[in-house]
């Protein structure tokens, strides 16, 4: 996985989970569950991917540094 990520561009691309990297354009929500233990991301085309609970805060510095605020 860690040779397909350098592939990507950065910028456009970020690794969530151990086995998902995704497109940041296509992240339209964060979520938590009601523990606040595990998150998920929601895609443009309906999928919910999990969210490492330590790529949380970078992620969302990442998105926020771009303008995009989630909550």
């Amino acid at each position: 996985m860690k040779e397909i990520e350098q592939m990507f561009d950065p910028f456009e691309f970020y690794r969530v989970h151990q086995s998902f990297l995704v497109p940041l354009h296509q992240i339209i929500s964060i979520e938590a569950d009601s523990s606040a233990r595990s998150y998920a991301i929601e895609l443009t085309n309906g999928h919910k991917i999990p969210l490492s609970q330590s790529k949380y805060s970078e992620l969302q510095a990442m998105l926020e540094a771009d303008g995009i605020h989630i909550v």
